[in-house]
Formats: structure tokens, C-alpha cells, sequence
């Protein structure tokens, strides 16, 4: 294994400089990371694999172990970003050195705490990326830290399957109405006032499209947010209403069933649809919530609405063997 923990290895992004974030300079595809980390259970920090040094957002581009507090005397790891659904939660005691192993093989991920492998999950969002530490507040602390890397050669073809409508470092392609607004790579729609949208660019055959929005409603209130796929000119085709425990078609087609409703939330979410033929399936957090039939039109673009709520749109994302026209 080679030593990482060399600090002529590392970097300070510009996004990074006030967010206590360290991307290492190496791109890894296939590889096992290990080390130790001291957590004093009073902030949170993490370890991002296969990542994006430029992203404003990293977390959302790679997959993150989440170290943080839990019960007192307690902390945990976690990957509440990606994969969704999350693959679970694992305890630790919070003051003493944790030794973690982090390997990654194609599109598995498995992480051993202490020698006991405790995380596995398959997921096919990002091949390689490289490696940052994240630690608020002095919380956290690293030592011995080795990679060994699994394969030959620089990694091969595009780093995700997926294309993102928009990157971190400058405006997507759109078109808008109302207050909307484009900073620190995320898109702001103020509904507060009067509704605010924006839509992509056209999709071209998509299989799957996935948004990471957080909706800020008043207290109290449950002001929806929507999500459609429609057509350029007369905007018809699906559209999803999606309130603070539930989510409503509202498109032409029929729902072909509606589960039950899901634990009212407050934080960011990770919505998901897969498009099969006329079939549409909504996944929140991984977990399905509706399926429906509808007819997508040719051309349409993903949009996105706030309504008497403040909206910010952190990623939104394609998976298509067709890829994003141009407008």
C-alpha cells in the first residue's frame, strides 16, 4: 500500500476554503483506503470516495461515509447521500481511535470498522473521483492512511453514467420564471411570493432522472414543489406534486398506484423516476412511492416549481444511452 497521508499529497479547492475540506490529488477507481479517525462526538466530518474536487456540493458527486454524533458517548458512520435507499447506520464510542477500510471494486463498496465489515452496497453512479476528508470544529482527526489501488492504468471512459443538467461552477442551461437565482451551485427558487420555475434542457430517451432539492416551507405549512417532464411549447406531459408527506400525480395519464404517506421531513430530498416506456416510477430516498402511466412528449425538458415556498435545487441528473440535446 502507499502512504496518502503525505501533505505535499493534498489540496485545498477554492470551494473548499471555508468548509474544512481536504481533496486529495490522485484519482482512484478501484481501490482500498484504510486508516484511523478520532471523533469527539461534538461535530460531524467524513471520508468522500470516487468524488469531485470541484464541486460545490462534493458529497452529492461521490459517495461519502458521514461520521457523526449519535447517542452521547456514542457516534456512527453512514452514507446518507448516495446510495439511496441509505444502507444503514453503524455505532462506534466517540474518543477512541476507529480503524476503517474502505474498498471499492466496480460498483460495490464494502467498509470494515475495526476488522468487521459492517457497510455493503452496489451502486452505479460514479467509476472513480478522488478522495477528500472532511472535519468541522477540530472534531475529527485522521492518521495512517494508506491506499492500495486494485487496478492497472488510468480509469477508463466517463466517470458516471449519469450527465448532471447543471455543475457547480456555472449556470445549466434553463429557462426561468420568478425569483431564481444561481449560487454556490445550487439553484434558489423563491415561491414565496409569486411561483418560480425552471426547466432544463430537452431529454433525449431518458432512463432514469434523478433531483436533489431541500424545500423551505413556513412553519406549519405544507406548500408544495412540483416536478414535471414536459413539452417545450404547450408544457403538457407528467407532473408530480410533491407536499411535505406525500406526493400527487397531476399529469394526463393514470396513476396506477399510490403507497401510503411517507415520514414528514424538514430535510434535503433525494427524488428518483424511472422512465420504462409509459411507465413512471417515483422513488423518494430510494423508496418507491407511485407508479403511473403517462406519455412523455418528444422534446420535453425537466422542470421543476416552487410554490409558496423556497426551493433550492442542489443536483439534478440524467441516465440516458442517449445523451442531453443541445437547445
Amino acid at each position: 500500500m502507499s502512504v496518502v497521508a503525505n501533505q505535499d499529497s493534498w489540496r485545498v479547492p477554492r470551494q473548499f476554503r471555508f468548509l474544512r475540506r481536504i481533496a486529495h490529488n490522485a484519482v482512484f477507481a478501484d481501490f482500498v483506503l484504510e486508516g484511523d479517525f478520532l471523533y469527539n462526538g461534538k461535530s460531524q466530518g467524513g471520508v468522500l470516495i470516487r468524488g469531485s474536487a470541484e464541486a460545490w456540493i462534493p458529497w452529492l458527486h461521490g459517495y461519502k461515509m458521514d461520521i457523526d454524533a449519535d447517542m452521547p458517548g456514542t457516534g456512527h458512520i453512514h452514507f446518507p447521500y448516495r446510495p439511496q435507499p441509505n444502507p444503514g447506520v453503524v455505532q462506534f464510542p466517540v474518543g477512541v481511535w476507529q480503524h476503517f477500510a474502505i474498498r471499492a471494486t466496480g460498483q460495490d463498496v464494502s467498509v470494515k470498522l475495526n476488522g468487521k465489515e459492517v457497510i455493503r452496497f452496489r451502486d452505479d453512479h460514479y467509476r472513480y473521483g478522488c478522495m477528500c476528508l472532511e472535519g468541522e470544529k477540530g472534531g475529527l482527526r485522521y492518521r495512517n492512511l494508506r491506499v492500495q489501488p486494485l487496478d492497472k492504468g488510468a480509469p477508463p471512459g466517463r466517470r458516471s453514467p449519469y450527465t448532471e443538467f447543471f455543475d457547480s461552477a456555472a449556470p445549466p442551461v434553463w429557462q426561468t420564471s420568478g425569483k431564481v437565482s444561481f449560487s454556490n451551485g445550487m439553484i434558489d427558487l423563491d415561491g414565496n411570493a409569486t411561483q418560480a420555475s425552471v426547466r432544463f434542457a430537452r431529454m433525449a430517451s431518458p432512463d432514469a432522472i434523478e433531483l436533489d432539492v431541500w424545500c423551505k416551507r413556513r412553519s406549519g405549512s405544507a406548500a408544495p414543489y412540483r416536478i414535471g417532464f414536459l413539452s417545450d411549447s404547450a408544457s403538457t406531459g407528467p407532473c408530480f406534486t410533491c407536499r411535505n408527506n406525500r406526493v400527487l400525480s397531476c399529469g394526463t395519464g393514470q396513476c396506477t398506484s399510490q403507497f401510503p404517506m411517507f415520514m414528514e421531513t424538514t430535510c434535503p430530498e433525494c427524488w428518483r423516476f424511472e422512465l420504462t416506456g409509459k411507465r413512471i416510477d417515483a422513488y423518494r430516498f430510494g423508496e418507491k412511492v407511485m407508479s403511473c402511466i403517462d406519455s412523455i412528449p418528444k422534446g420535453a425538458g425537466l422542470c421543476v416549481l416552487a410554490d409558496s415556498c423556497e426551493l433550492l435545487v442542489r443536483g439534478a441528473r440524467i441516465k440516458s444511452v442517449v445523451p442531453l440535446s443541445k437547445r
